[in-house]
């Protein structure tokens, strides 16, 4: 069920001229409510499948590339960052978005995706947007998270 739950998000992303972004971050989401009801070995297993079934339906277009880069294994890694010092997570998560960023640009590149920005704000600009951004989703994603423990966690 999740597992056609963000397939579907994904197609949501591919097929709608606006909220591409959102409908990622909703699909992040499934991944780690798998890891919450299963365990990290199925949550995995389920990233890998998810994965799997955007690279195929969506050819490496940036929606499925955005999905395995970052957005499908997010909730898994920011889960085994939040079990350790809030003051150690938060520059890790940093470290790690950069570093995705960074593969994300060099795996456009290397596939022959357009990454031209569309606007003319200077990088510098855009970069921090992007750092305030993920410190943004997620905090929303800590918030929904805790919501979904609270209310509907079988376990």
């Amino acid at each position: 069920m999740l597992l056609s739950l963000t397939t579907l998000s994904l197609l949501l992303a591919q097929l709608l001229p606006t909220n591409k972004l959102f409908c990622l971050m909703i699909s992040s989401v499934f991944t780690s409510l798998v890891f919450i009801e299963c365990g990290k070995s199925w949550a995995w297993l389920f990233y890998l499948a998810a994965s799997i079934l955007a690279l195929w339906l969506f050819p490496l277009g940036p929606v499925s590339l955005a999905y395995f880069v970052f957005f499908g294994n997010w909730g898994l890694v920011r889960t085994y960052l939040s079990k350790g010092p809030k003051y150690f997570a938060q520059p890790v998560k940093l470290i790690y978005f950069n570093c995705l960023l960074l593969l994300s640009y060099w795996l456009a590149l290397f596939l022959g995706l357009s990454v031209q920005l569309s606007f003319s704000h200077p990088l510098l600009v855009v970069w921090l947007g992007a750092q305030a951004g993920l410190l943004l989703y997620d905090r929303a994603f800590e918030a929904f998270l805790a919501y979904y423990k609270s209310r509907f966690q079988t376990k």
